[in-house]
């Protein structure tokens, strides 16, 4: 919080700008929830309510801010909050499940990091390929999020085998 506070108080610099970023938040938040889950002690509450719970609190408030215009600066509280909510739920569904998932679910677990790292160039992509073809109306902006959902798991699944797992075997060596 501190370093939040500097950052957005302090001159509008790259450096301070980036430490100004609700971006941080969700990146805190991330950290957060992974102790959380690591921590049988403060996580027994959060494990009273299922998966599903979690999920189907965060899209509804994902899917709103998604049609509502509003400054960047509320990022944390407009994708933050519910994506968090939504991992949340997600975990909860993987650790209360009887049946170990197979499947696409897994792979594209894997693959997270990489679509984490390389959603925004898929999306920028989207804006100058698709953008000028299907124009600016909300629903047919709607109806392009499953193509760039695609191209985001083929980009991230290409990295993933490509480059992370070249990288972590090279790494694995020290």
């Amino acid at each position: 919080t501190l370093v939040f506070a500097a950052g957005t108080a302090a001159p509008d610099t790259s450096i301070f700008s980036f430490y100004g970023s609700t971006l941080l938040f969700e990146f805190a938040a991330g950290c957060a929830l992974g102790w959380l889950v690591n921590s049988e002690k403060y996580f027994a509450p959060f494990k009273r309510v299922p998966g599903w719970i979690y999920i189907a609190a965060g899209t509804p408030i994902f899917v709103a801010n998604s049609t509502i215009a509003a400054p960047i600066d509320d990022r944390f509280l407009r994708w933050g909050i519910p994506a968090t909510l939504i991992v949340l739920g997600a975990i909860m569904w993987d650790m209360t499940s009887t049946k170990p998932v197979k499947g696409l679910l897994p792979t594209l677990g894997d693959h997270s990091y990489s679509a984490y790292l390389l959603h925004p160039f898929v999306l920028i992509a989207a804006q100058f390929l698709l953008l000028p073809l299907v124009g600016e109306s909300m629903v047919l902006i709607l109806l392009t999020l499953p193509i760039v959902m695609i191209a985001t798991a083929v980009v991230s699944m290409l990295s993933y085998k490509w480059i992370e797992i070249p990288s972590r075997n090279f790494l694995r060596r020290f």
